[in-house]
């Protein structure tokens, strides 16, 4: 089903806004989408979109059925990397409905991504307002994402932030984050000056949540036990999560190596990635990979962006991808040293 006004190359470059720099702006007119292009590029397809989140609930209520049929180590590291599929699937439900982009009627378009962010621990409300800051102050120091590491750090630093996220330091912070509400007050580092009066008013907007989180121990508990809630949902939420979005993050966003911006502009760095199969699987599963796509034409549905990518390079601008996530990450890495050896 088509929502919403019948876009032209004018009015989808004008959409795009603040998000991105004039100078992608120019290129995206310059494509010269037609018509029929944005039009389709724009289509809601209720169909696939419940496909796509009731296949993530599906998953998510599978694990401790199968952790109950085979219980052993093999099964116990399926399972993890299974969360983890799950945890990125709600996560995609999520920011489709934070973009009013996952089904055709608003009202179920929220319902649905307020549960998928339920099931994650945090609000839909403040995800969508912290998202909505990394789209507009991308790579600057108000940029929420800017939790998972500067644009232009090093790889070993980067490795070395991983220790934040196993002893759940960086699902704190982010959790800070989505209980603000107000774009006014908004930060980025909200735990610096942190006080009791940052909780004011906010406690009950997060008790839907915690209901939800409450359901999900209790089908654990009638399962497999409770306990199996700790092993296979919230340590890997707030360790191993955090952990594998720091790495995708700095495939999609970091600089490469050497690379110093000159201005605002220059830092708006997006990036897809060429994803391999079990990386398609666990950490960009529902086409998370395609990600330069989504922060150019920020307003397409997710399962859109691949046709975005066939009608943006048959009108001549070229998608930048990255060979991997983790590919990307060694070769960022050799890179690094090369230029420290040449340097020398």
């Amino acid at each position: 089903m088509m929502v919403g006004k019948n876009l032209n190359i004018n009015d989808l470059v004008a959409d795009v806004g603040d998000e991105v720099p004039r100078t992608y702006r120019d290129l995206l007119k310059a494509a010269n989408l037609s018509r029929n292009e944005i039009s389709k590029l724009h289509e809601i397809r209720d169909g696939r979109a419940l496909l796509d989140g009731l296949g993530a609930l599906a998953t998510a209520a599978a694990v401790p059925w199968i952790y109950l049929a085979f219980p052993n180590a093999l099964t116990v590291v399926v399972c993890v990397l299974l969360a983890l599929h799950n945890f990125n699937s709600f996560a995609q439900v999520v920011h489709g409905s934070d973009h009013g982009k996952f089904l055709s009627s608003g009202r179920w378009n929220d319902i649905l991504g307020s549960l998928a962010a339920a099931l994650l621990g945090f609000t839909r409300e403040g995800h969508a307002l912290a998202h909505q800051m990394h789209h507009l102050e991308l790579n600057t120091d108000e940029d929420s994402d800017r939790i998972w590491g500067r644009p232009e750090q090093s790889t070993r630093e980067m490795l070395g932030m991983w220790l934040q996220d196993i002893f759940m330091i960086s699902a704190a912070k982010r959790l800070l984050q989505y209980m603000q509400f107000d774009r006014k007050s908004f930060t980025a580092t909200p735990w610096r000056g942190l006080n009791r009066g940052f909780f004011k008013g906010k406690i009950g907007r997060v008790m839907p949540v915690v209901a939800v989180q409450v359901l999900v121990i209790a089908y654990y508990s009638a399962v497999i036990g409770p306990q199996f809630y700790l092993y296979f949902y919230a340590l890997p939420i707030l360790t191993i999560y955090p952990a594998q979005i720091r790495l995708r993050t700095a495939c999609e966003h970091c600089f490469e190596a050497g690379y110093r911006p000159r201005n605002r502009g220059e830092r708006w760095v997006a990036r897809s990635i060429r994803a391999n199969l079990l990386e398609r699987l666990v950490i960009a599963p529902l086409l998370i990979q395609y990600h330069f796509e989504h922060h150019l034409l920020p307003g397409v549905p997710y399962y859109n962006l691949p046709l975005a990518r066939r009608i943006l390079a048959k009108n001549g601008l070229e998608v930048p991808l990255a060979p991997g996530y983790f590919a990307f990450v060694f070769r960022r890495w050799r890179a690094e040293r090369q230029l420290a050896a040449a340097m020398a």
